[in-house]
């Protein structure tokens, strides 16, 4: 029998809670410092009081100063340059997810973080990493060495940006700071990572006797793993934000720095377990799974390892150690190794993820040969 709490993958912390009475302060002031305008959205406050326009691209209004210099170093630089030039933004390929909703969601991030910082001595102390700029400073620095604990946190859930954090071997999970809804990006540079690496991979004689009657694909169901992990575990860190960044990172390969994927387990036509993760070169960071049947769970996990072999990842990246994944072989290892070994893999070439489909018995029969273990559109039956 597996546990729900065996597939729930990485746990968002507890913080302190930012008053309503607050927050509702912060929003009127806000509101009391914009100027009356016509109703645009600004480009990155995303209030509908814009009166300013870029002046190069003529595309992007904003409230004020700060809003446009906010947004031309988070990105709108090198987007306004290929707007400028060929009359199309390459910002569509990296979208503003929208974290917020309600009234943290009319609320700019400087009024968030400050009203953040003020009411919580945790998140004072804990380090900031506002956008992609800041995590390059922070990481040249020397973060992963400084940081005490797990964890950082951002108000930005740009996809772009949380690719990089992959990159930089963070797990970035999300957090629920009050009741009314308001949401932070929480990267994780665990001070110990739990990882497998492949001969180490333990199958057990159950798993190879029961696999028989199912087939693992990639890719085929995203959303519907997606709903599967929520419909088990809950929002728990996938909240709706989180969900929005994964599918754009899915549905872009090769455009970010890693890719989101899926792992169906299905018996016949039924979908029975699933997993999401992201490839990041020649690493795959497992997130968060699901079951419906027992004993499903553990066969996906066993197949998709199979299959991550034959698509040439070397780093299966558990996250958070749990129980259940050292009866896979996988082991706990330090900062400092983890990002070693991370690093090592990051730069590979994305592997061809399409038409992948693998009877289970012959994923996990112990004598796959090198001629076996083509990528691309070939099937596995």
């Amino acid at each position: 029998m597996e546990p729900a709490s065996s597939r729930e993958g990485e746990q968002a912390p507890s913080a302190e809670i930012v008053s309503d009475e607050c927050a509702d302060k912060a929003a009127r002031q806000q509101r009391s410092e914009g100027r009356k305008a016509k109703e645009q959205q600004c480009g990155w406050c995303k209030e509908d009081r814009a009166t300013l326009t870029c002046s190069r691209c003529k595309r992007v209004s904003y409230c004020n100063r700060d809003c446009q210099r906010f947004h031309w170093k988070s990105g709108h630089k090198q987007a306004c340059g290929a707007t400028a030039g060929s009359g199309s933004s390459s910002e569509s390929h990296d979208p503003d997810v929208v974290g917020q909703t309600g009234e943290w969601g009319r609320m700019h991030p400087m009024y968030i973080h400050k009203l953040i910082v003020t009411q919580s001595v945790r998140m004072k102390r804990m380090p900031y990493i506002a956008d992609s700029n800041s995590l390059k400073k922070q990481m040249s620095g020397g973060l992963e060495t400084s940081l005490r604990g797990d964890f950082t946190w951002s108000l930005s859930f740009k996809p772009r940006f949380y690719a990089e954090l992959m990159y930089e071997g963070f797990l970035p999970i999300a957090s629920e700071l009050s009741d009314d809804g308001l949401l932070i990006l929480m990267p994780k540079l665990h001070t110990e990572r739990c990882l497998l690496q492949w001969p180490d991979l333990h199958i057990s004689t159950n798993s190879k006797r029961r696999c028989g009657k199912y087939h693992l694909t990639v890719n085929q169901s995203f959303d519907a793993v997606l709903a599967g992990i929520n419909k088990q575990h809950g929002d728990s860190w996938f909240y709706g934000p989180i969900k929005d960044v994964l599918r754009h990172l899915h549905s872009k390969p090769g455009f970010f720095k890693s890719v989101a994927v899926s792992f169906e387990l299905w018996e016949g036509e039924e979908l029975v377990a699933g997993e999401i993760g992201l490839i990041t070169g020649s690493n795959y960071t497992s997130f968060s799974g699901f079951f419906t049947k027992d004993g499903t769970g553990t066969i996906q996990i066993c197949a998709m390892a199979k299959a991550l072999q034959i698509l040439g990842i070397e780093l299966l990246d558990f996250g958070q150690m749990l129980e259940y994944k050292l009866t896979f072989g996988a082991k706990m290892t330090k900062r400092a190794q983890f990002l070693k070994a991370f690093r090592a893999g990051r730069d590979s070439p994305l592997p061809t993820l399409t038409n992948l489909s693998w009877n289970c018995k012959t994923l996990l029969k112990p004598d796959l040969k090198p001629a076996e273990k083509a990528s691309g559109t070939h099937n596995y039956k």
